[in-house]
């Protein structure tokens, strides 16, 4: 495991560092532009080189990140009615993915870094709520108690919604709002903290608190049984840090 993270933490740091570094020696100038002037000022002439050296690692990245998009899409859609992942099916889920990206791509030329940004951020504002609900259940809801093929089963002790969870979601999403920093709307509370932003901590314990709230109306015993039920039946490891009754 050491080795595996220690290839996934050095892989992506010194790249952070060389994109930092790029960015405090060469203000203003285009990404591609920077990397190249930097080679060319250690090694005169090593700029060009080192940006077509890196281009097969960008297609690379590139063709993963589309990939995954394409089987995300289609879990999505199997979600709501079934549909099998064939080839076509990926193929095309693809190609629709690639043109989105190239259409947002040439919308945005000019600002494309800025807004990029702010999709990223806008990604943060969308996950971490729902982090937060997850590790909430799990820790202090539930405590690792679960029926794992119910997880799977609309008529399960689950239910085929959970609703307690989409509106503590919303709730975090609701409270961030006016915290939120963006290129395209800035909330006013951030307006008045001059900038800062602060939204992801709002939207942390927002929906924490608020689906610790809703969780009190849960049967807890009952799943607790269920889930013994289903670790005695089908030998799935349904308590994974706690094994005692409650």
């Amino acid at each position: 495991m050491f080795y595996t993270y220690g290839g996934v933490f050095v892989g992506a740091v010194w790249l952070m560092g060389l994109g930092a570094f790029v960015a405090s020696a060469f203000q203003g100038a285009d990404p591609l532009e920077g990397v190249r002037d930097a080679a060319d000022a250690i090694l005169p002439g090593s700029g060009t080189w080192l940006l077509v050296a890196a281009l097969p690692g960008l297609i690379s990245v590139i063709t993963v990140n589309i990939y995954a998009a394409s089987i995300e899409t289609i879990t999505i859609i199997d979600s709501i009615r079934p549909v099998r992942p064939t080839r076509t099916l990926r193929v095309v889920t693809c190609l629709a993915i690639a043109t989105a990206a190239v259409i947002g791509s040439l919308l945005s030329t000019g600002e494309f870094l800025a807004n990029f940004s702010s999709f990223l951020v806008v990604l943060l504002y969308v996950l971490v709520p729902w982090t937060s609900i997850n590790l909430v259940d799990y820790y202090l809801v539930r405590k690792g108690h679960y029926v794992v093929r119910d997880i799977f089963t609309p008529n399960g002790v689950y239910g085929a919604w959970g609703w307690r969870g989409l509106l503590a979601y919303a709730i975090g999403i609701v409270a961030m709002i006016p915290f939120v920093v963006t290129v395209w709307f800035t909330g006013p509370i951030a307006q008045l903290l001059g900038g800062a932003d602060l939204a992801l901590f709002v939207g942390l314990a927002a929906s924490a608190i608020a689906y610790v709230l809703l969780s009190r109306s849960l049967d807890l015993d009952r799943e607790r049984a269920a889930a013994e039920r289903d670790v005695t039946e089908t030998g799935h490891q349904a308590v994974a840090f706690s094994s005692r009754r409650r």
